[in-house]
């Protein structure tokens, strides 16, 4: 179920109350989901050989198959072993962070790439639930995003949030409609894919997971989401995670079936 922003609300194991899918690490610490989540943080901080991702983006093929909710809780998990953390929202076009934050957005990463104020001035901290997180929203929604993501200002800005945070999830638009997330993808030490079960075809995933790879980015893995619960066991939750290396069987696939 949807609320009137768009926020997905799930009910909990028994069937009983309601809580935000967006902020399910925060407001439901015990649950499965949220287990699923410190799974996918454990994955991701052993995803590199050298040392941990310190910059992570986080996007998919296509529209609306999680990239927000799935940004938001591992931040949170991250926040929660101590870490500093920062939660930058990226989706310059449409973004969903601060609403399911409920959180002001009049000053962000837009007017700090125009020059209308410095980074210090935009920053959110720190995020409830959560004292370790920190939040960068987008900013007034500019009308030049691509431009503004492949400036200078842009490099020198992940510069500085390597210094001052031990991890930085960003939250991207998806891959095959623009070419905002190809142009981050230089910028991060790692991509996570997120795939709707039966919404991401094998075919768009192939094709987004190519065209990152082509930008020089570097791809950790996948998330699988959405999955029935009653088909695969994950009773009351839609989201299942799962983690795997991008050489995988669907680069292997080249049809329009659906990720499954």
């Amino acid at each position: 179920m949807r609320t009137r922003s768009g926020l997905m609300l799930e009910k909990d194991a028994n069937g009983n109350g309601a809580y935000q899918v967006e902020l399910a690490v925060l407001q439901t610490p015990r649950a499965a989901i949220s287990e699923a989540f410190r799974a996918l943080r454990t994955s991701v901080l052993m995803s590199t050989a050298e040392r941990p991702p310190q910059v992570v983006l986080i996007t998919s093929s296509q529209p609306s198959e999680g990239k927000t909710s799935t940004a938001l809780n591992l931040a949170a998990t991250l926040a929660q072993k101590g870490s500093q953390v920062l939660l930058l929202d990226a989706d310059l076009r449409r973004p969903g962070l601060a609403s399911a934050l409920d959180l002001p957005n009049r000053k962000g990463l837009s007017g700090i790439l125009t020059g209308a104020h410095e980074y210090e001035a935009a920053l959110l901290q720190p995020v409830f639930g959560a004292e370790h997180l920190y939040f960068l929203p987008t900013g007034p929604r500019p009308p030049n995003p691509a431009e503004l993501l492949c400036s200078t200002k842009m490099e020198k800005l992940i510069l500085r949030l390597r210094q001052d945070f031990e991890h930085v999830v960003i939250d991207s638009p998806p891959i095959l409609p623009l070419t905002d997330a190809t142009i981050l993808s230089n910028l991060v030490d790692g991509i996570i894919m997120i795939v709707e079960c039966e919404g991401t075809s094998r075919a768009a995933l192939n094709r987004a997971c190519r065209v990152m790879e082509h930008s020089g980015g570097k791809i950790l893995g996948t998330v699988f989401n959405k999955v029935d619960s009653r088909r695969d066991g994950y009773y009351g939750y839609r989201l299942y995670h799962g983690y795997y290396n991008h050489h995988n069987q669907y680069y292997d696939q080249d049809d329009d079936q659906p990720a499954a």
